[in-house]
């Protein structure tokens, strides 16, 4: 499944697309939206997304503003624009930043189906070539070399989760393409980079909230996270409720203990 994370500051919108077809069936999955473009900008640069659909008008940051943000900070998600208006200046800006699409809204449901098919081509295509960039073939490096990487990337998270972490920046660091890395990270680990690193963090978050030694939002402070709603809505999605709920429902437990 392809990585799919939406933009857009009208909520409705961010709905429509999420019903508009079966996004499994084409082989995408929606990890994630934002209607705040500066918290788009965060989340996009940590789940490092195969695709982008983001909008162009957005109060706070246009949509090409944070497009240029996200290819400075390294991110080489596939992005399509959405607006309203079907202005040419846009579309020309749009394909200056390497977009793949400009659609205009309402989104036609033909029109996103053709889209996606065309974009997971391209997207099949570059899996395919994801050798490592110093033109090694996979299969002609040692096992113990890939295995080396794979343990000093875990090391780093180990030592860095507070931090900023981009699958990019081991790329550079190892020479490889992004491409080959996350599929050599998630053979070795069974997951993906992203869902490793965020895991690890909030397990490391909900060891400090069920130890009750610090605030909710100190909890995400200290694994990374300075939008306490960001962090909130990641802890839910992986630790199958809220921080405060999480909280609550120990300190029941620990009640419960002592009561015996």
């Amino acid at each position: 499944m392809y990585k799919v994370y939406l933009v857009d500051d009208e909520s409705y919108v961010i709905r429509e697309l999420q019903i508009l077809i079966d996004w499994q069936s084409f082989g995408y999955e929606i990890v994630g939206w934002a209607y705040d473009p500066a918290a788009a900008e965060r989340e996009i640069a940590e789940m490092q997304p195969d695709v982008v659909i983001l909008d162009v008008n957005m109060q706070g940051m246009s949509g090409l503003s944070l497009a240029e943000r996200l290819r400075r900070a390294g991110v080489r998600a596939v992005i399509c624009f959405l607006s309203a208006y079907d202005k040419f200046d846009y579309a020309v800006r749009a394909i200056d930043l390497g977009a793949k699409a400009y659609l205009t809204k309402p989104v036609q449901e033909e029109r996103l189906k053709e889209l996606l098919l065309r974009m997971k081509e391209e997207l099949d295509g570059a899996e395919r070539e994801g050798a490592p960039q110093d033109g090694r073939a996979p299969q002609e490096e040692p096992p113990e070399v890939r295995s080396d990487v794979v343990r000093d990337m875990l090391e780093h998270i180990e030592r860095n989760y507070k931090d900023r972490i981009s699958l990019t920046d081991y790329a550079e660091k190892y020479h490889y393409t992004v491409v080959y890395l996350s599929r050599l990270f998630k053979n070795s680990t069974g997951c993906s980079f992203i869902d490793y690193v965020v895991r690890y963090r909030m397990n490391k978050a909900a060891a400090l909230i069920a130890a009750g030694e610090v605030s909710l939002k100190e909890a995400g402070w200290a694994v990374g996270y300075a939008d306490y709603y960001q962090f909130s809505k990641i802890f839910k999605k992986y630790m199958g409720c809220s921080p405060r709920e999480y909280r609550a429902n120990n300190v029941k437990k620990s009640q419960a203990k002592k009561g015996k």
